[in-house]
């Protein structure tokens, strides 16, 4: 198809589709909840979304659910229906996007379900607003208000609170953005962003080498140059005594976890970090050890 003009386009675009679709078979090595493996969980979207999505949002979204359900009460459902075509079909897209996502084996972030989030936006926001349309004469109108516009509010303040580590983001339920290495890494956390960061912290540090053990995409050297050395998690830990020492929070948790059943590669690596603090960590995504002679 490639080679006709005409089809080139639909070669390419059949192309990507089936390289997604190999990768979401095949998996990918993740951390989750304290274990390792490249097969996926079942719960492992649901979990994310609950602690990455604002907490807010949670609480609009059940606020909404349950005028749902109040209203359907009063009206046949046959009716109920016909008159919402548009939000069934947002849920029944919802119901097989998240069907497809909890069976697949690529569980790297929340990322693979944000197409979903304007359907749910959409969703949520036209119960709100029957919600206001119901109680416009009653008289807890105004407390109603406010309770919306202190939950948008929070919805906001979530956000900048992490500024500028914004992919950092994780909600209250788990203590906010500087634990959520504890449960999931990759690119709902560290997508190798802060190397910038991590130059600029050395350099004011006055910092002559350090090793480091970077996830990312980008060239080590060009930022950090002759300061930086290389490290992996499989060296030996008495050859980083005496020096400071970057990890990546994907690979710290992959090499301090469990693996589960199945996964032959080794996953302990780095439990001797744990006998240490880190001296900083750059943007929640990279953690900087000094380790003592």
């Amino acid at each position: 198809m490639a080679e006709q003009p005409i089809l080139r386009p639909y070669a390419q675009y059949f192309l990507g589709l089936f390289m997604v679709f190999q990768r979401a078979t095949g998996g990918n090595t993740t951390f989750f909840l304290g274990d390792v493996t490249n097969k996926g969980w079942r719960h492992y979207f649901p979990i994310v979304y609950l602690i990455k999505t604002p907490l807010a949002l949670h609480i609009l979204t059940i606020i909404s659910l349950l005028f749902l359900a109040w209203q359907i009460r009063f009206k046949r459902v046959k009716q109920w229906l016909k008159k919402y075509f548009v939000e069934i079909s947002m849920l029944i897209f919802l119901a097989v996007y998240w069907g497809f996502s909890i069976k697949s084996n690529l569980n790297i972030g929340v990322r693979h379900i944000l197409p979903t989030f304007p359907f749910i936006y959409i969703l949520i926001s036209g119960q709100i607003k029957r919600i206001f349309e119901y109680i416009k004469k009653a008289e807890p109108r105004s407390i109603a208000g406010l309770a919306l516009i202190v939950l948008i509010l929070w919805y906001l303040l979530s956000s900048i609170s992490v500024f500028p580590f914004y992919l950092t983001h994780f909600n209250e339920l788990v203590g906010g953005a500087k634990n959520g290495y504890i449960y999931v890494t990759d690119s709902n956390l560290d997508w190798g962003q802060d190397l910038k960061r991590l130059t600029k912290w050395v350099n004011e540090q006055e910092i002559e080498k350090i090793k480091v053990d970077y996830f990312g995409g980008a060239t080590v050297e060009y930022y950090l140059g002759d300061k930086y050395e290389e490290w992996h998690a499989d060296y030996a830990p008495n050859d980083a005594k005496g020096s400071y020492l970057a990890v990546s929070a994907t690979f710290l948790q992959q090499s301090r976890a469990i693996a589960t059943k199945g996964f032959e590669k080794r996953t302990d690596q780095y439990m001797w970090l744990n006998q240490y603090e880190p001296v900083t960590v750059i943007g929640n995504s990279i953690f900087v050890y000094y380790i003592p002679k």
